[in-house]
């Protein structure tokens, strides 16, 4: 009864901390690694009743283990083919409501307001996919509340300090000026995109036109581009 009950012990709390491993993981790689590591525990107590039979714990150890090797229990009551589905299907189900529990509670934000109580954010469920992702997404989350974005933002905002927009690492240096926030002494002026934009709208003051990269790009663009205000696109439409 003893060795039955302990192993029944073994297998429950290697499903509870399977549940946790699975709950906690932040990918695949996490999930395979910390199941492996978990697998090597559990399997322990195989790997010492080898070495007992083996002789290693002493020969009188070794022959115990030995003979209940060799021992075979007629399983032949009734009432355990009963028993044994109906405790399989009250563990399954409890797992199953722990798991949907657990999901609710994501969906909701529950665990996300647990962590970051004063992370304000206008939809807890997508900050949750964005946030510990290694890329500054920047906005609302990159918030002293939010853990400038659960830690993801901490490079960003030592190279642009002060510069709090939208997908920075997306926006920002990529070669199109993006104007607005973006083009502020605190992003360095779009990460050097709109330099050009704002040498532009200095010599053309009163020139309205929507891409200012046009001017001057070695293409009389006209319209709007064609005239005074505009230096002639830059002068692409001089000669």
């Amino acid at each position: 009864m003893l060795p039955n009950l302990l192993k029944f012990a073994q297998g429950v709390f290697v499903l509870l901390v399977s549940f946790i491993v699975i709950v906690h993981s932040n990918d695949l790689v996490d999930l395979l690694k910390d199941s492996t590591a978990l697998f090597f525990v559990s399997a322990i107590d195989n790997v010492f009743f080898f070495y007992a039979s083996a002789g290693f714990f002493g020969q009188k150890v070794g022959r115990q283990a030995q003979a209940t090797t060799g021992k075979v229990i007629a399983d032949v009551k009734k009432w355990t083919f009963i028993v044994r589905p109906i405790v399989m299907i009250i563990i399954g189900s409890l797992m199953i409501i722990a798991l949907f529990s657990v999901q609710h509670g994501q969906n909701a934000g529950n665990y996300f307001a647990l962590k970051y109580p004063d992370c304000n954010v206008t939809n807890a469920f997508t900050a949750i996919s964005k946030m510990t992702d290694g890329v500054c997404d920047g906005g609302e989350l990159n918030t002293l509340g939010c853990d400038f974005d659960g830690g993801d933002c901490f490079n960003f905002n030592l190279l642009f300090p002060g510069c709090n927009v939208d997908d920075p690492e997306r926006f920002l240096g990529n070669g199109l000026c993006d104007g607005g926030l973006y083009n502020t002494p605190e992003c360095k002026y779009d990460n050097g995109d709109c330099y050009l934009f704002n040498s532009y709208l200095n010599e053309y003051p009163n020139c309205t036109v929507d891409f200012f990269r046009w001017i001057g790009d070695g293409r009389c663009d006209g319209d709007g581009y064609n005239t005074t205000e505009c230096g002639f696109d830059g002068g692409d439409c001089l000669d």
